[in-house]
């Protein structure tokens, strides 16, 4: 009788933990949408540019709320006792973290060289 009672609680346990597993895995492996590629094969004009260098200025705004949020999970998982499988996910979330910041300033890049392209083009 007391396992059975025990048992609502450890489903409950194992599924925040998958939900918090499921978050922390998700990193942009996504290629762009076909419209972003139309926008990025046609931009000629420096409207073009600048829009493409606004669309990757919020890419990379969002790259960092993502590692923002990342860090916090990582803290989340610091109060987690020994011997309750927090202290890999600190890890984890802290590399998921590390990448997001490096997406960022690979969206930082593709923006900057939008805006030079803005400036030479013609119109």
């Amino acid at each position: 009788m007391n396992n059975l009672l025990k048992w609502p609680a450890l489903v409950s346990s194992a599924l925040l933990v998958s939900l918090a597993l499921t978050a922390c895995v998700s990193t942009p492996t996504s290629a762009p949408s076909a419209a972003t590629q139309q926008r990025i094969e046609a931009a000629q004009t420096r409207a073009d540019h600048e829009a493409l260098a606004s669309f990757y200025d919020q890419e990379a705004a969002n790259a960092r709320a993502a590692a923002v949020e990342h860090r916090k999970m990582a803290k989340g998982y610091l109060s987690y006792q020994p011997g309750r499988g927090g202290g890999n996910m600190v890890a984890h979330c802290n590399s998921v973290a590390s990448s997001y910041d490096k997406i960022a300033v690979d969206f930082d890049g593709m923006s900057a060289s939008h805006r030079r392209m803005a400036g030479q083009a013609k119109s």
